[in-house]
């Protein structure tokens, strides 16, 4: 069967357009809905009519294609995304906010608190409604087994999108390459494993109650693999790595609003990842254009009618997301940037992070990628990430490094699908490959442990009944700094756009 790619990314286009409808119509009054709803249905369709000009097609089988579905569910399944295998810890928080978002009316508004749901929830939207209607049918237990089956077959869908997109951006035209750029989403990552050798971390890392590399690092910085991203944050990660791809296979700027607008709604942090990758790219493209003599196309890409009509659902969407606790308390507490830069710039530790985590990659793969304005973009990025702070815990630094990691995950990718035969190659390229190859290896002990991690606890526990649900409800936290909105309807966002009844 072929495999086109205007039909990938116009399905991408509409998957990750659900959530934001479902927030608009869910969280923001009549007036606002209306103009929003209009807005991203007007940048939606531009998205999707942009989308006919793309002629690249691959040819795959369809036992090939249900291979990879296959995959794809088992991959999610170990992650435990229908609730019916091991919960990495944060499940725990992730499970409150899926309950609330289907027990409770939208907005989510918890008023024994004074505060309101502010959090990454445009990914769970569309499960959480088909919920909800199980649940007007058959009661809550029927909706809480309709909500985890539902989030286990939605983020199937949207992986198995964004790898065959991947397949044709990489040029993967045969099953063997296909195969590879597969493995490669799955098992990239940088090297955790010699970062905890270094680090004299190992014994913590793989102790039985632990079993997680990415923790080498002892104030808690990581660029999360994506196996890692999968099983501990699939709410922020998988539209984002979508929206990556339809970044990567854009051919101008005219779309890149609505691909960071619906990024943003379901992963703010890796948003500012990708909008920092956009305007790089940009700057480059433009500067290209007004050397030949074309900067009125370029202009016109920019401000196309999708960017300039998506532009106005930005507005109450950033508002929503700057309500959160987590955002006002870091503005007031936040370290000197000139200090944090002095002090690890003089951090070996943090040398050592950066190396392991990006600078062996950067260095494989970046003789392809050395005129792109895009590849000092990402390296610039992931050197500077660490570098802020949000909130009780590392989320800035782990989450917007995750477009950057998408991206070198692709650039990997495409490096195995378009070397050459090993026999042609010179002796240097053989080196290299050779480096990639065992870079590749070594780092694939990263997401190997998130696989284990949950086979282990199946096996030791004698059970695959290992979901963590003990929260319940956001409402039950003493503290939900990273969750809520306090004194809610004094926010701008409640008092100017979102329903407060």
């Amino acid at each position: 069967m072929t495999v086109r790619l205007k039909t990938l990314k116009k399905c991408a286009c509409v998957y990750m357009a659900l959530p934001l409808f479902a927030f608009i119509a869910g969280w923001l009054r009549l007036p606002a809905a209306l103009i929003s709803g209009a807005a991203a249905l007007a940048g939606l369709t531009y998205a999707i009519r942009s989308a006919a000009g793309e002629e690249r097609r691959m040819q795959i089988g369809a036992w090939e294609l249900a291979a990879l579905i296959l995959v794809v569910l088992l991959w999610t399944y170990l992650g435990g995304l229908n609730g019916l295998f091991y919960q990495s810890s944060d499940w725990n928080w992730r499970n409150a906010v899926y309950h609330d978002l289907i027990d409770r009316a939208w907005p989510v508004v918890y008023p024994e608190k004074g505060s309101a749901l502010s959090y990454y929830i445009g990914f769970w939207l569309p499960p959480a409604l088909l919920a909800k209607l199980a649940g007007a049918m058959g009661g809550a237990v029927w909706a809480w087994r309709a909500a985890r089956m539902a989030l286990w077959l939605w983020a199937a869908l949207g992986l198995t999108i964004t790898i065959l997109m991947l397949m044709l951006w990489a040029a993967a035209d045969t099953k063997g390459r296909r195969a590879a750029v597969a493995l490669t989403f799955v098992f990239f990552s940088g090297l955790d494993v010699v970062g905890a050798l270094l680090s004299g971390r190992l014994a913590l890392v793989t102790a039985p109650e632990t079993l997680h590399f990415e923790w080498w690092m002892p104030d808690g910085k990581q660029y999360s693999s994506i196996t890692t991203c999968l099983y501990w944050v699939f709410n922020q990660s998988i539209v984002s790595w979508m929206a990556v791809m339809l970044f990567l296979c854009e051919k101008d700027e005219r779309n890149y609003v609505f691909i960071a607008l619906s990024c943003l709604c379901c992963g703010p942090l890796p948003c500012v990842g990708l909008a920092v990758c956009m305007v790089v790219r940009c700057g480059q493209r433009l500067l290209r254009s007004f050397r030949a003599g074309e900067g009125h196309r370029a202009f016109q890409a920019v401000f196309s009618p999708g960017n300039l009509i998506a532009l106005i659902v930005v507005i109450p969407l950033g508002l929503y997301y700057l309500s959160n606790m987590a955002v006002t308390h870091t503005a007031g507490s936040a370290l000197p940037l000139m200090t944090r830069l002095g002090n690890y710039f003089l951090s070996r530790s943090f040398w050592a992070f950066f190396v392991l985590e990006a600078g062996i990659w950067l260095a494989l793969l970046g003789w392809e990628h050395r005129r792109e304005a895009l590849f000092y973009g990402v390296a610039v990025s992931l050197l500077i990430i660490p570098f802020f702070h949000l909130g009780a815990s590392e989320d800035f630094c782990m989450r917007v490094s995750i477009p950057c990691v998408m991206i070198l995950t692709a650039w990997c990718a495409r490096y195995f699908c378009t070397r050459p035969a090993v026999r042609a190659m010179s002796r240097r390229a053989r080196l290299r490959f050779a480096a990639v190859l065992a870079a590749f290896v070594i780092g694939a002990a990263t997401p190997c442990m998130e696989i284990y991690r949950g086979i282990y606890h199946a096996v030791t526990e004698k059970t695959i009944r290992l979901a963590q649900d003990g929260i319940g409800s956001i409402a039950s936290l003493e503290k939900s700094e990273n969750f809520t909105a306090e004194n809610y309807d004094k926010s701008a966002f409640f008092r100017f756009f979102g329903i407060n009844d």
